[in-house]
């Protein structure tokens, strides 16, 4: 009876504890999103000015194109994305540091001195990848298919629709720009047997067993099922 009381606890402690974490992650997206708000006006601002630009680079100058609102809403909801986008940015190291505030203690003190520098240069990847998105891919993609548009046809360009182009591009090259890292890894000689110690470890971690339901007796059940799929990722 005692033993199963410790266990429990130890369970509700680390629920709580992954509680939290969400619970800073989500509070300091939404602050993120709170002073971005502020700026979202001019971020809207800038973008259309950015746009024209390209254009006028791309299709010669007299070409202007407006960014125009067609629901009620719509300039709301489009500067909530672009509010909600810069939260994230702004919140990534913050939210990143809590991120391995949770998982660190599954992890000995070699890989905790590994991984910590390899967080930070993810960080600065993702952020490396945001830029080139806009500054890069963004321009080029643009300009490319505004030329592809016969003179005859007018382009009314609908802003709810570009801010998400630009931030799928932005988000997908923030991803990408990870891959170095994640191709590092899988280059090592011994990837294969050390992801498996490693993903076995940190599941059958005394704190983390508990917190996602996982015992000595049904362990090796469920590794049946990930150690196939860890074969193929690796």
């Amino acid at each position: 009876m005692g033993n199963k009381g410790e266990k429990h606890m130890a369970f509700l402690e680390h629920l709580e504890e992954l509680r939290w974490t969400l619970v800073w992650i989500a509070a300091a997206i939404a602050l993120g999103t709170g002073v971005a708000w502020y700026f979202s006006s001019d971020m809207l601002a800038f973008l259309s000015t950015d746009l024209n630009k390209i254009l006028e680079t791309a299709l010669g100058a007299g070409q202007t194109f407006d960014l125009h609102v067609f629901e009620v809403g719509e300039a709301f909801t489009t500067r909530l994305k672009v509010a909600l986008l810069m939260g994230f940015l702004l919140a990534l190291p913050f939210n990143i540091s809590k991120v391995w505030q949770f998982v660190s203690p599954g992890l000995f003190k070699r890989e905790k001195r590994m991984a910590g520098p390899l967080v930070l240069l993810s960080i600065v990847l993702f952020y490396c990848g945001v830029l080139f998105a806009y500054l890069i891919m963004v321009k080029l993609t643009v300009a490319f298919l505004f030329r592809l548009k016969p003179p005859e046809v007018v382009a009314t360009i609908r802003i709810g629709s570009y801010v998400s182009f630009v931030t799928k591009f932005c988000v997908t090259f923030g991803l990408l720009f990870q891959l170095p890292l994640v191709q590092a890894q899988c280059t090592e000689t011994t990837a294969s047997r050390a992801a498996t110690n490693n993903c076995y470890r940190i599941l059958n971690h005394p704190e983390r067993r508990n917190l996602i339901g996982v015992n000595r007796m049904g362990f090796s059940g469920i590794w049946k099922f990930v150690y196939p799929v860890h074969l193929l990722c690796t």
